[in-house]
């Protein structure tokens, strides 16, 4: 597998990469990776207050051998790595999906739902998604 110089290698569980920590009272923001799998949000980082945690996600099949079926099984995963990454600290998320990471977001949302995360989505120009495309 090819290693690309923009994939951080040390993501937390090859996903979760730490913006900034912040004040845990407030929602991280995560920033979800769209259709290349690179982690996003960096620019945007100096957009919101110092004190708003934020997350960048990166596909894990850049830095790991993990195989995903299809953007349920990727929200799953990313849901469980969140959930473990947060637990006991911060108690809620604003999911931020642009593009192909726009229905990552609403599956996240839709999975979340039965999590200890309180979750929230926000997306900017989302590709089409029907959740019941992935039945079957």
């Amino acid at each position: 597998m090819r290693k690309y110089s923009f994939v951080n290698p040390k993501a937390i569980q090859g996903v979760v990469l730490w913006r900034r920590k912040g004040d845990p009272s407030k929602p991280v923001v995560v920033f979800l990776n769209g259709v290349s799998g690179l982690a996003g949000g960096g620019g945007l980082q100096s957009q919101l207050p110092d004190d708003v945690p934020m997350i960048s996600i990166q596909a894990p099949d850049l830095t790991t051998n993990v195989s995903m079926k299809n953007i349920t099984e990727r929200a799953a995963y990313y849901l469980r790595c969140l959930v473990v990454e947060l637990h006991g600290r911060y108690p809620s998320i604003l999911l931020v999906g642009y593009s192909g990471g726009g229905p990552l977001a609403f599956e996240i949302a839709l999975q979340a739902k039965t999590s200890s995360l309180k979750c929230k989505i926000c997306m900017v120009d989302p590709a089409p998604y029907c959740p019941m495309n992935n039945i079957g």
